[in-house]
Order: C-alpha cells, then structure tokens, then sequence
C-alpha cells in the first residue's frame, strides 16, 4: 500500500473544507420555461425555415467517430441565415462543433449584426435523447454573443425528427453563465 505524503494529506483536508456547505445557507432553485411541439407544421413559417435549414446542415457534418451528426442555422438581425455543421478529428479536442462553426463565421462575415435566433438538429444512431441541445461551451459561447447585442437568442432543437423544443433564451439553457 502506497503512503500520501503529508503536503497531500494537507490538500485533500483543505479542498474536503473548501466544499463543505454551509448549515445557515439559502436554497434557491432555477425554473425554466419551454414549449414543445410535437411535428414542424406546428412552427411559424419562420421557425419550420430555419429548422430545416438546420436538418440540411446536419447532412454535411462529418461525425465518424460518434455518428453524432448536428446541423446548426442561425437567423442574424440583417434576415441573413448562417449555417454550420459538427466537424469531428480524431485528436478530439479539436473538433468543431455545428454552433460554434456558425457563431464564427456569423462573427467573421457580419461582426457587428446580432444572432436573433438558433436552430440545432441532430441526427445518427448516436442520439439517443429527446432532444439535443447546444453543448455546455456553444452554450456559454452563445449566450456571451447575445450579451454583446443585448438579445435574448431564442433556441429551436430537434433530433431524429422527434418532438422540438423551444426555448425563449439562450438563459434558458444557461442560467448561470459566465458573464462580464
């Protein structure tokens, strides 16, 4: 049996005391609002536009290792919509995610236009859940971009043509985010 030096003995007591919750604290709790719908006719021409234009970026992701495959269409302020598509590498960190792909040229080619809205969609055999949301990073990549126009970004998420999800604000999905 290995012995822990004393300095790490040290480090476990005090990160142990570090997260120790205190008895007199306030419990709160985040409640967020959403709608469902159950088939894209039930969208406003707008939003079934934009999520299809999401479900055709999907096709042109490139997900070999997860056949995780997301499609990703922004609506830009301007009426531009701008598409991206999940880029996966072997060396893992350094795949693209469909929004953040979007976000960067949205950013590149109009820098100073807003992201009003956000259609995700994934498909493959991967997915697996009722619905696939922005990753925590998109998550906290979109909220700073609403931030920086004072917007709210309104979410649409589908996957394998299951139910769509709706979420009035990127907030929705991130209440907690980091933030100037």
């Amino acid at each position: 049996q290995t012995t822990i030096p004393p300095f790490l003995k040290i480090l476990r007591y005090k990160t142990a005391q570090i997260l120790t919750f205190n008895a007199m604290s306030e419990s709160r709790s985040i409640h967020i609002d959403y709608q469902i719908v159950s088939q894209l006719a039930d969208l406003s021409q707008d939003d079934q536009s934009l999520l299809n234009q999401a479900i055709e970026a999907s096709k042109l992701a490139y997900a070999p290792y997860s056949d995780f495959h997301v499609g990703c269409a922004l609506r830009l302020a301007n009426g531009e919509i701008i598409n991206g598509s999940n880029q996966e590498n072997a060396a893992y960190t350094v795949c693209q995610c469909a929004e953040r792909g979007a976000l960067g040229y949205a950013s590149a080619k109009y820098p100073d236009v807003a992201v009003l809205e956000v259609a995700v969609y994934a498909q493959g055999t991967a997915v697996t859940k009722p619905v696939a949301t922005p990753c925590g990073v998109c998550r906290q990549a979109l909220l700073e971009y609403a931030d920086r126009f004072d917007q709210t970004m309104r979410i649409i998420a589908q996957c394998n043509d299951s139910s769509i999800y709706l979420f009035n604000s990127i907030r929705d999905l991130l209440p907690l985010g980091f933030s100037k």
